[in-house]
């Protein structure tokens, strides 16, 4: 197994706010997450970074219980 604070895509979303409500949804269990422009959409919109579909990361330690909670709220449906 990799290092635990390595940090794993565990969503995409189709635009930056989508991907602030599932990082909310995670801080407010405890995960420490991000987001970030995939790799087809970095550039995309002169820099703003609010185009386009985001990932979510959270550390390796933390990506099953991350994926559980999204699974189970209706905003990551």
């Amino acid at each position: 197994m990799g290092d635990p604070n390595e940090p794993v895509v565990v969503y995409v979303s189709s635009s930056q706010g989508e991907a602030e409500m599932i990082l909310s949804l995670l801080r407010d269990e405890g995960i420490v997450c991000m987001s970030r422009m995939t790799d087809r959409t970095a550039g995309f919109g002169d820099g703003v970074g609010t185009w386009g579909p985001h990932e979510v990361l959270v550390r390796q330690s933390d990506a099953a219980t991350a994926r559980e909670l999204l699974s189970q709220d209706d905003v990551a449906k």
